[in-house]
């Protein structure tokens, strides 16, 4: 068969499923293009903003499929829309898998003072205390900052050993996803709860290392739901706030119901932060859900307000990175995240 034929042949045999096909491709590039907008936009504070800035990452990946598809069904349009939106979401994405070497550990930077600190969400206090205490020691942080703490919670975390590993602490049960508590194994110098209004109390705490103090503060924000928005971005604008209100090394971290693709929280970044994961180029990072995470909502910022902006400030904070990695806690719908910094 000659190769006219061939090309007849095929044609022939896609013609039936073809329009059905190309349909299905518009409908894919039409959602990619909603999903790249709303990231373009800033991630918002309006519904479907910052519900729709999370799947930026499958966006792209779903750009790659349309475009592929595009190309066999010769869909010049589809073929080069895709391509355009595939573009800009590599754009936009690339940058999470390259380290940066001002604030990564190694370098010839001098080795400064180890600092282990550890974030997890418990679920409303639902995570299995033995388990959950047995995983914090075979991690073994300095400093642990533990979301949706109960008054129950702390009962059962002490009874399986938590109080001995930790004998400093600021804690604020409460019912629900409202509790919070800073663990540490270094005595605290001074500590509190964030002075900035927001809708869950935030404990903070101030380490003292041989390299000088560091202020650590734990988060949880108010998730971005529909016509909650503003709660949200508030609780976001918050910790920006005091970001900038916070002279010298700082480490904020906990569940941020936010990731890189939301405005809100790249405000807070710009206010003298960097995100672990993205010092260290981990690429897509997915913490929540547990079962199947699809998001990354859990975060530990370095860096310290010295005048400047973003990661300009970090880079002189005296804190750098060495690694990051996720650990699953029995009981819990996050991961929980695991940092080893460096105190210059």
């Amino acid at each position: 068969m000659s190769a006219g034929g061939t090309k007849r042949g095929t044609g022939a045999r896609l013609r039936p499923v073809r329009l059905p096909l190309v349909w299905l491709i518009r409908s894919v590039l039409a959602c990619v293009a909603v999903t790249v907008l709303a990231r373009l936009l800033g991630g918002g504070t309006v519904t479907p903003l910052p519900q729709l800035a999370v799947f930026l990452p499958y966006a792209a990946l779903a750009a790659v499929v349309a475009v592929l598809g595009a190309l066999i069904l010769r869909t010049w349009p589809g073929a080069l829309a895709g391509a355009v939106l595939l573009a800009v979401s590599v754009l936009l994405l690339v940058p999470r898998f390259v380290p940066d070497p001002e604030l990564v550990a190694e370098g010839g930077r001098p080795a400064g003072d180890r600092l282990r600190v550890m974030t997890a969400n418990v679920l409303e206090g639902g995570a299995d205390p033995k388990k959950f205490v047995a995983t914090v020691r075979q991690e073994a942080p300095d400093l642990l900052a533990v979301e949706e703490l109960t008054p129950e919670a702390v009962r059962r975390l002490d009874a399986a050993g938590l109080a001995r590993a930790f004998p400093h602490r600021v804690l604020r049960p409460e019912s629900g996803v409202r509790g919070m508590g800073l663990y540490s194994r270094l005595p605290l110098r001074d500590a509190g709860l964030l002075a900035e209004p927001s809708t869950f109390p935030m404990p903070w705490a101030v380490v003292k290392l041989p390299a000088g103090p560091v202020r650590v503060q734990a988060v949880h924000t108010y998730p971005p739901l529909p016509l909650a928005e503003g709660r949200w971005s508030d609780d976001l604008a918050a910790l920006a706030r005091q970001s900038r209100a916070t002279s010298g090394r700082q480490v904020m971290l906990g569940d941020f119901n936010a990731t890189l693709d939301h405005g809100p929280f790249r405000e807070v970044l710009g206010a003298g932060l960097a995100d672990v994961h993205d010092v260290l180029g981990s690429g897509i990072v997915r913490t929540w859900p547990s079962g199947l995470p699809l998001a990354h909502l859990d975060h530990v910022l370095i860096g310290a307000n010295l005048g400047g902006s973003g990661k300009e400030d970090a880079k002189r904070g005296g804190i750098t990175a060495a690694a990051v990695h996720q650990r699953s806690i029995p009981g819990s719908d996050h991961l929980a995240v695991v940092a080893d910094l460096r105190v210059h």
